[in-house]
C-alpha cells in the first residue's frame, strides 16, 4: 500500500492492522501518527523520508521490524529528528543483514524504551549500535 505523498498530515490506524507493509508512509508530509496495540510487524521503508514526522510511538505489542524502516531525507538530506517510543520490554526482533540497525542514515534522539529495559536492549542484537537508548516511564 503506498499512501499519497503530499496530502497526508496525522494518522490513526485502528485497531485489528497488524502489520504496516513496506513504504506506507514513504515521502508523507505526516507529523503525528497513532499506531494501534495490534500493530505486530513493521516492514522496511514504512517511515523513510517522512522528514516532518514529530514522533512515533509502537505500542508494547510489536514483535518485528524490517531493517530500516526510518532513514533521512533525501530531498533536503537532512537527517530525520523524530521522537521515538517503543512500549515494548523486550526488543523486537530486527532484521538485518548483519549486525546493522534499523535506524540507518538517521540519528534518533533519542529512542525511549520502557523503565527497566534498556539493558536488555542494549544486548539484543542490532538495538546495542544505537548509542542514545533512554528509559520511559510509560503510563
Amino acid at each position: 500500500m503506498y499512501i499519497c505523498q503530499t496530502i497526508l498530515q496525522n494518522i490513526t490506524i485502528f485497531e485489528g492492522l497488524e502489520e504496516l507493509g513496506a513504504c506506507s508512509f514513504y515521502g508523507t508530509s505526516i507529523s503525528k501518527i497513532a499506531l494501534p496495540k495490534s500493530l505486530r510487524r513493521i516492514e522496511s521503508g514504512v517511515f523513510a523520508e517522512c522528514a516532518k514526522l514529530e514522533e512515533i510511538v509502537f505500542e508494547e505489542n510489536v514483535q518485528f521490524f524490517e531493517n530500516f524502516i526510518y532513514y533521512k531525507d533525501y530531498n533536503t538530506k537532512k537527517n530525520l529528528k523524530s521522537i521515538i517510543y517503543i512500549k515494548a520490554k523486550m526488543p523486537p526482533i530486527l532484521d538485518s543483514d548483519s549486525d546493522t540497525d534499523m535506524w540507518r542514515y538517521s540519528y534518533i534522539s533519542p529512542l525511549y524504551v520502557p523503565k527497566g529495559s534498556l539493558e536488555v536492549y542494549y544486548k539484543a542484537p542490532g538495538w546495542r549500535k544505537i548509542s542514545n537508548i533512554v528509559e520511559y516511564e510509560f503510563e
